[in-house]
């Protein structure tokens, strides 16, 4: 980490350089915005994604992202193609790839995942299959950006909601009662 640093302050100072950033999601736009305010020497910050940036939010903060970025002198290029991508990321001095990950899911039944990989879960953060049944007798639990909740719409995936969700769990083990996402409030973005 310390080396990153310095080599970005580096790259302010003498006022050179080339940064990528892959990917068009909350990470890959922050880290964007975080880079032109601490580093706005840097000539050239690119960020690219194959789809739109902030595809999970509304149009209009996708545009307010966009423009604001872009105002700051960083290359938003979205639709990019693969290719695009390849020969970008091999000019850069530094490349940052913040694209999803994928779940470590594979201990769980087909049944307790959704239809794009994500895992079941009731209110409770107990891990459920799709017949109704909880997994592990209830005893598994599943939180952060690969679940999917009953009861609540999607959500965002940051930190904020992973907090939550782990403060439930958390309960849930202690007190060995059902503690459920609707018995907090949760804001909702719209």
């Amino acid at each position: 980490m310390a080396q990153e640093r310095k080599k970005l302050q580096e790259m302010n100072s003498k006022r050179n350089g080339r940064i990528c950033i892959v990917g068009g999601g909350l990470v890959g736009v922050e880290l964007a915005a975080e880079l032109c305010e601490n580093y706005p020497n840097v000539p050239s910050v690119r960020l690219m994604t194959k789809g739109s940036i902030l595809s999970p939010l509304p149009s209009n903060a996708q545009e307010y992202a966009s423009h604001w970025l872009s105002s700051r002198g960083i290359s938003v290029e979205q639709e990019a193609s693969m290719q695009d991508i390849e020969t970008a990321t091999s000019e850069c001095d530094i490349v940052y790839r913040c694209v999803g990950v994928r779940p470590c899911v594979e201990f769980l039944p087909p049944s307790a995942l959704g239809p794009r990989g994500e895992v079941n879960v009731n209110g409770a953060l107990k891990v459920k299959c799709q017949n109704g049944e909880l997994f592990g007798n209830g005893r598994v639990f599943a939180l952060g950006d690969c679940v999917s909740v009953e009861e609540i719409p999607p959500f965002t995936k940051d930190t904020y909601p992973a907090e939550v969700m782990a403060g439930i769990v958390i309960q849930n083990l202690a007190s060995h009662r059902q503690l459920s996402v609707l018995d907090l409030t949760m804001p909702r973005c719209t």
